[in-house]
This record gives structure tokens, sequence and C-alpha cells, in this order.
């Protein structure tokens, strides 16, 4: 079940809603617009893409969830979001609607790339996470960690003083 949610591309609510039976429920923490002086700790600043283009917008939000399925915390998820469209703009700091929720009003599938996987011990049911990118061109680009609570899907008995990262070494032409 774990690797099912490390490659979830989009629908990671909906497999965990199945899984539980329960409908989901997010808890925003913070959504946050950074001001356009405020540069990254990667070196990007605030408007700007990659391959450094200015943005339509030049907006740039932090935000945090905590993703719950009855009262079950599952995940946490930390992210940073580049907006470069006026309607995902409006989605986001008026609404302040969910990714998923954004993706599924707009009718747009975002382009998924995951960049490392970990786990914070050495055991089943120890916590684990995931760092990826969720790109939808011209409109927004998305920089995520997720957590999974320690105990998810089995008991945890073990310790956190060990774990394991995995990091795709492939560069942006998807070369090794």
């Amino acid at each position: 079940m774990e690797r099912m949610l490390l490659q979830a591309t989009g629908n990671l609510q909906r497999i965990l809603s199945a899984y539980y039976n329960v409908p989901s429920r997010v808890e925003i923490v913070m959504n946050k617009a950074v001001p356009k002086t405020a540069a990254l700790s990667n070196g990007l600043s605030n408007g700007h893409t990659e391959n450094g283009a200015l943005t339509e917008t030049g907006e740039r939000f932090e935000r945090k969830i905590n993703m719950y399925f009855d009262d079950k915390l599952a995940y946490e998820a930390e992210s940073v979001l580049f907006v470069k469209d006026e309607n995902m703009l409006e989605l986001i700091e008026k609404h302040k609607y969910g990714l998923g929720q954004i993706f599924g009003h707009t009718r747009r599938s975002p382009d998924f790339v995951l960049h490392s996987v970990g786990r914070h011990g050495d055991a089943p049911g120890a916590s684990f996470w995931r760092d990826y990118s969720l790109t939808v061109p011209y409109a927004l680009d998305c920089y995520i960690r997720e957590t999974f609570v320690e105990g998810l899907f089995e008991s945890y008995n073990g310790t956190s003083d060990c774990g394991t990262v995995w990091v795709d070494s492939a560069d942006s032409n998807g070369k090794k």
C-alpha cells in the first residue's frame, strides 16, 4: 500500500479514502502569500519559474495542510506554489482550495515528477515521506513534501533513529 501512495499522481486522497472507506477532510494549517521580494532557499526568486522565466501573476504561496480520514491524521503536506494564472490564483488565494480541488475544478491534470522518497525508521509501519513536483504548464508549479504518519497501515514498534532515503538521479532530461 505504501508503494501505491508513493507513486500516486493526483489521486492520493481517493486511494486513502477508498482504503479507510470514509471521506477525507483537509485542514489548511498555512496558506500564505510570500512577498515578491522574498527569495527561496534554492535560489529561485518569487515570480520566476525553474528556468528563470517571469510568471504572469508572479505570486508565490507557502502552504501546509493536514489530511484526515474520519478523525485519523494520515499525512502532512508542505508545499511551495508558483502561480502563473489568474484563475489558479483566485482558487488558492480567495477560496483556499486544496491542490486536488484546484485540478478538479479547472479540469487540468498536472505533470508529476517524483524526486525522492524516504522512511523514518527501519521496519513496516514507520513514518515515510516523498518529495515531488506537480506542474500545469503556464498555470502552476508546485513543489511538495508529504510526510505520512507512523502506523498509517500497521503498528510500528521500532525507533526512528535510522532510516532510508531514495533519490531520483535523473537529470532534467531524464538521463541518468
